[in-house]
């Protein structure tokens, strides 16, 4: 293969046709990639004596009160309402 120099100067159409090769090689390179990037990850088996522990000073609970018919019980109290977690009784800390 010749150097550009020993060659002389390229013919506007040679220098279209390299720019074009060029430009279509990195356009394949960049959609490869781009599938790459989104193949889902596979999803983890969880093991059967996994435990998740947390701790929280706050849990939010939406209460509704209803009466035999269904209708809706207005001005409850926070005296009203007990909370238990595993079987012992919570402070309801906002109401």
């Amino acid at each position: 293969m010749e150097s550009l120099s020993q060659a002389g100067p390229l013919r506007l159409s040679e220098l279209m046709r390299r720019t074009y090769a060029i430009l279509c090689l990195l356009a394949s390179s960049v959609g490869s990639l781009a599938q790459d990037s989104l193949r889902p990850l596979p999803t983890p088996t969880p093991s059967v004596d996994e435990r998740i522990r947390v701790q929280t000073e706050l849990v939010v609970l939406t209460i509704t009160v209803q009466d035999e018919a269904g209708r809706y019980v207005a001005g409850k109290k926070k005296s009203d309402f007990l909370v238990f977690d595993n079987d012992r009784p919570v402070e309801i800390g906002f109401f």
